[in-house]
């Protein structure tokens, strides 16, 4: 049976950490989404000439988003608040932050650099408690995905 055929993942194994200008801690309180990355442009472009051959342009930029999304309950959202009053108080506090997002069972890490706030999250009181989602700007995001759980564990 093949990796893929028997992969396992479980979300129990990743961690987040920050660091940053008033800020260092580990990411708990995780809402069900957890975080996700994007990129904010294609790594590729493709000018094609009027005799149908094609040049790419490829993009050295590695900026994105990453989202961190917390319950409402999360005693994060008192540090995140308040790293974020600090950092934007200032520019020589804002954009500094590394986030690290680890993987250790599969091998997954995904490093971003020089994460700003994008802003503070929108606030809802409501029945359900629902979801604070912090978002950040990224100058870098660096990806490194393991091979998974069974090259881990069988090296």
């Amino acid at each position: 049976m093949s990796a893929y055929e028997n992969g396992v993942y479980s979300f129990q194994d990743v961690s987040c950490s920050i660091v940053g200008p008033n800020i260092n801690l580990i990411v708990t309180g995780e809402a069900e989404e957890g975080y996700e990355t994007e990129y904010e442009g294609d790594k590729d472009s493709l000018t094609m000439g009027a005799g149908g051959d094609g040049m790419h342009s490829l993009r050295a930029a590695q900026n994105g988003t990453l989202t961190l999304h917390l319950l409402k309950t999360s005693s994060l959202n008192q540090a995140l608040c308040n790293a974020y009053n600090f950092q934007t108080g200032s520019a020589a506090n804002h954009g500094r932050n590394v986030i690290i997002i680890d993987d250790p069972v599969r091998g997954d890490t995904i490093t971003c650099q020089g994460a700003a706030f994008r802003r503070l999250p929108g606030n809802k009181f409501a029945e359900q408690g629902g979801i604070q989602d912090w978002v950040f700007n990224c100058t870098r995001i660096t990806p490194s995905l393991g091979a998974g759980v069974d090259t881990v564990l069988n090296g």
